[in-house]
């Protein structure tokens, strides 16, 4: 007997004839105030009819950006650094391309929150912030960018992934683990970990270590040895 396994992505994908036409509708809810929206698309399609469909309003701009090899560094910094200069701040960032030009977007969303080099970032859950809205337009099939946490990008010293801020991609699942600490007598102050009690630690953990079916559903069988206490106190202190 086969056994699946739930894998939790992003919480909201649309899909199908037309999707293109709405993201307009899409991206109503996210402007903020006179903020513009940056549509980082694949160099490969200047000149052509889709851009001339992209939803530019008001403030927007389009940046059509060099994704002949993958990602670097030195290159999200530059395009992060650039819309600070020019706007202070965006209402969000979208990649309209194959896998690399999503992976760029991500990850200028995030420098747009974070301080220092993206090359900083390379690793797991090392974001301290949420990065601006974000989303990604696949160009073509296959890449799974548009829906996974990860950004790849190559630094100065290695080519390595990105974590994504979970809270950027689970809002719902954080919201309810905040909820179900809260319950055990637990306060997250803004949801910074690092100014509990180690009592309260403790609780937390506890209470994650509880939620077995989660674990379970996300993890298999065997997550026990995957997310130890070890693992959860490590994951905690960099909330």
């Amino acid at each position: 007997m086969s056994t699946f396994r739930n894998f939790k992505m992003v919480d909201y994908v649309v899909y199908g004839r037309g999707s293109f036409n709405q993201l307009d509708d899409i991206l109503k809810p996210q402007r903020k105030d006179d903020l513009p929206i940056i549509f980082l698309v694949d160099h490969f399609f200047e000149g052509k009819e889709l851009v001339n469909r992209v939803p530019v309003r008001g403030n927007d701009k389009i940046i059509f950006v060099d994704v002949t090899y993958e990602p670097k560094t030195t290159y999200v910094d530059s395009l992060a650094d650039g819309l600070k200069d020019e706007f202070g701040m965006v209402s969000g960032v979208i990649g309209i391309g194959g896998g690399s030009t999503m992976d760029l977007a991500k990850a200028v969303s995030l420098m747009m929150n974070n301080p220092g080099s993206s090359a900083d970032y390379q690793g797991w859950d090392l974001v301290k912030h949420p990065g601006v809205y974000k989303a990604g337009i696949p160009t073509l099939s296959g890449t799974g960018a548009e829906v996974s946490r990860t950004t790849v990008l190559t630094g100065p010293t290695r080519k390595l992934g990105v974590m994504n801020h979970l809270e950027d991609y689970y809002p719902e699942g954080v919201a309810e683990f905040k909820r179900m600490v809260q319950k055990n007598g637990i306060e997250i102050p803004q949801g910074i970990c690092k100014d509990l009690s180690e009592d309260q630690f403790d609780t937390m953990i506890n209470v994650s270590m509880g939620m077995k079916p989660l674990w379970e559903n996300a993890l298999g069988k065997d997550w026990e040895k995957i997310m130890t206490r070890e693992k959860l106190r490590e994951l905690f202190g960099k909330l």
